[in-house]
């Protein structure tokens, strides 16, 4: 654990354009995930242990010592880091974790947005859940498309 804020935390600048340029919740989660994308490796290295981290050291701190480290997280991590930041910006965000519990077969991602139209934001892969036409598609279409064999359709 530092004893101090390391030099320049403070200055960790995640928004691309300025809040007031952001009209929507959308907006804001598109850039937030491209700046996670842009900014912070992916990597299977499993030394830097997200929740003791976030029990101890705020997250700029950690954000500035990913950025600095040049050392990334794995899903987890990602969609950890990029729901605190959402949420602490004002927005409604949480993690989703999806796939199996018995083998490595599974995948995190944030979902954000009001209550029946939550989105899909990656900050692995850097997308969104969205139509061929690139307008945000919530979960729940997602999911009653596919349960109605429709997914082409999206």
């Amino acid at each position: 654990m530092l004893s101090e804020k390391p030099k320049g935390a403070a200055d960790v600048e995640i928004w691309k354009r300025s809040r007031g340029a952001l009209c929507s919740t959308h907006d804001a989660m598109v850039s937030l995930t491209e700046w996670f994308v842009s900014n912070i490796p992916f990597s299977y290295d499993l030394a830097i242990d997200h929740h003791r981290e976030l029990a101890t050291r705020p997250i700029d701190d950690i954000l500035f010592e990913l950025l600095r480290m040049q050392r990334g997280c794995m899903c987890g991590g990602l969609t950890i880091l990029m729901a605190l930041v959402a949420r602490r910006e004002g927005y409604r965000a949480f993690e989703l974790n999806f796939g199996r519990r018995d083998g490595n077969e599974s995948h995190v991602v944030v979902l954000a947005g009001e209550p029946g139209n939550l989105i899909i934001y990656d900050p692995t892969f850097g997308c969104f859940s969205g139509n061929t036409g690139g307008a945000p598609v919530s979960i729940q279409t997602v999911i009653s498309f596919l349960r109605e064999g429709l997914g082409s359709q999206l």
